[in-house]
């Protein structure tokens, strides 16, 4: 598990030994993956997001 922050929260990313199904809570689509990031927003939420949305995530805290 990889942990990392940005203004935007706390992001841990786990990568599982077998394929999940999960509901990205940022983009709302299904996912089916081995990754799964937990992102822990600045407002205290604990959300479930996909790869996708993590990178984009990240991507903002370059700017």
């Amino acid at each position: 598990m990889k942990e990392t922050s940005t203004p935007e929260g706390r992001f841990l990313f786990e990568r599982l030994e077998t394929v999940t199904e999960f509901l990205c809570q940022r983009c709302n689509s299904m996912k089916k993956t081995k990754i799964v990031v937990t992102w822990l927003t600045k407002s205290g939420e604990e959300r479930k997001i996909c790869n996708g949305c993590y990178g984009f995530l990240l991507s903002k805290r370059v700017q």
